[in-house]
């Protein structure tokens, strides 16, 4: 678990029974007005921290993105396997319809339907 040291006023009680752990940490965000992200990644529970990243991947437009569309208010970038990019990181992207640098806002690995490995990048 990596959570944030920020320390927040005391509450006596906060009831969250038959909650699942999203519900409960929305209740959590909700009784003290706040607005922390949080996810899991790698088996790793994070609240209002980020996983930590020691480099930037660069994705290149004919060298490493297989494809580039944008879906649903993001973009989805298809490369080959690439299990070291993960939420919340920054990646660089070079590409005629976008480039820079972008936070990670989701990653799906799949494979094919000719077997090999693809991920998904959303940001």
């Amino acid at each position: 678990m990596k959570l944030s040291s920020t320390v927040y006023p005391e509450r006596k009680q906060l009831p969250v029974r038959h909650q699942n752990i999203v519900q409960a940490i929305n209740t959590v965000n909700a009784a003290w007005g706040l607005k922390v992200p949080f996810f899991f990644s790698g088996g790793v529970f994070y609240w209002g921290e980020k996983p930590e990243q020691k480099k930037v991947y660069t994705f290149e437009y004919g060298v490493n993105i297989l494809g580039l569309n944008r879906t649903g208010g993001l973009w989805e970038l298809e490369t080959v396997s690439a299990p070291f990019v993960k939420h919340s990181h920054k990646i660089n992207v070079i590409h005629p319809q976008v480039s820079g640098e972008f936070e990670v806002l989701k990653v799906v690995s799949s494979t094919n339907e000719s077997g090999f490995i693809r991920t998904y990048i959303y940001f």
